[in-house]
């Protein structure tokens, strides 16, 4: 059932885009955020399958922003690395940029 949950979330428009790896990532911390919140569930507050697939896009959320985080990260170090070689040889920058 939780497994459902995730890969019908995967199909939403949302997260089309991601590719077939990063899917898989959020499909599995999905299934391990589920599972560990299994003890936290409380029917009389309400359905499962609504808590459940809160759980699955908090899950996903957090794949992402952990992915976004490196991603930017990155960008900055690469920007870094072109302005100190801008500062070196600013004819040579121009071919990079």
């Amino acid at each position: 059932m939780l497994r459902q949950i995730s890969t019908h979330l995967l199909g939403d428009s949302r997260y089309r885009r991601y590719s077939k790896h990063m899917k898989e990532d959020m499909c599995s911390a999905a299934l391990v955020k589920c599972l560990k919140n299994v003890k936290n569930f409380k029917p009389e507050k309400g359905a499962a399958f609504s808590y459940f697939t809160r759980a699955t896009e908090y899950a996903f959320w957090e794949v992402l922003n952990k992915h976004y985080k490196y991603l930017n990260a990155m960008r900055a170090q690469a920007i870094e690395y072109a302005n100190s070689i801008a500062d070196i040889n600013p004819v040579l920058a121009e071919k990079i940029i």
